[in-house]
């Protein structure tokens, strides 16, 4: 994967992957050591119906849930061929 440059910049994940017609849920999720790098995010988008959800894997947050709901879109680009 190229070097980090900045909020906002578009990675590319190139997967192989077969999947029947229908609705799915993804999300991609970093490695990241937080004590050195502090926390990763993703970028905001107008599209989208105005909800995303975070994960909170091992209640390391402020919540107890797994997971919790956002008002807002996540910015995430699927591609097929």
């Amino acid at each position: 994967l190229p070097a980090w440059t900045g909020p906002g910049t578009l990675v590319s994940f190139p997967v192989v992957v077969e999947l029947p017609a229908g609705e799915y849920w993804f999300a991609v999720i970093p490695w990241n050591e937080f004590g050195t790098n502090g926390q990763t995010g993703i970028a905001g988008s107008n599209l989208g119906d105005g909800e995303f959800y975070q994960a909170n894997p091992g209640g390391g947050f402020e919540w107890d849930a797994p997971t919790q709901a956002g008002a807002g879109n996540a910015a995430y680009r699927l591609l097929t061929d």
